[in-house]
């Protein structure tokens, strides 16, 4: 549900996929929680009852947001931007020598929290952006994004 309807912090949910997938899942979680905290419990109750409003405003987000993303890549086209089919999560290519230490540099001087693909992922050459997460981050996390790009775009490589 953090993901799903924007609910950062509340650790409950479901998983959907093949079973070996589901076993890895159900085998992780008796490892780390054996019962969710009832209040989590409670207010997982009261998501789904208005999960139409929370899905249609996560929808919202992530498609404004893209749009945003969109148009920052197209100003740096030494980026790469796969449109996701579905869910909340972006995973652009920027051209860095170092992800890890692009995304740490950007936490530490900006406050600008952005997972890198290679530590989190196992994703070379690719950044983690949540689309789901509020406008006004994204709309104070654009303009240092695009600075950024375009000192990487000057001195990076692939």
């Amino acid at each position: 549900l953090s993901k799903v309807c924007g609910l950062a912090g509340l650790r409950i949910g479901w998983a959907v996929g093949p079973a070996l997938l589901v076993d890895d899942v159900r085998g992780y979680h008796a490892a780390a929680s054996r019962c969710p905290a009832a209040v989590c419990q409670e207010l997982a109750l009261v998501a789904l009852e208005h999960l139409d409003a929370l899905l249609r405003r996560t929808c919202d987000l992530v498609h404004d947001n893209l749009q945003h993303l969109a148009a920052l890549i197209d100003r740096h086209p030494v980026c790469l931007l796969d449109v996701p089919d579905g869910g909340s999560l972006a995973f652009p290519a920027i051209p860095v020598d170092d992800v890890d230490a692009w995304c740490t540099r950007l936490a530490l001087e900006y406050g600008l929290l952005i997972a890198p693909g290679p530590a989190c992922f196992g994703i070379p050459g690719r950044v983690r952006l949540n689309l789901a997460a509020d406008r006004s981050y994204w709309r104070a996390a654009l303009p240092l994004l695009d600075i950024e790009l375009a000192s990487a775009a000057g001195g990076g490589t692939w």
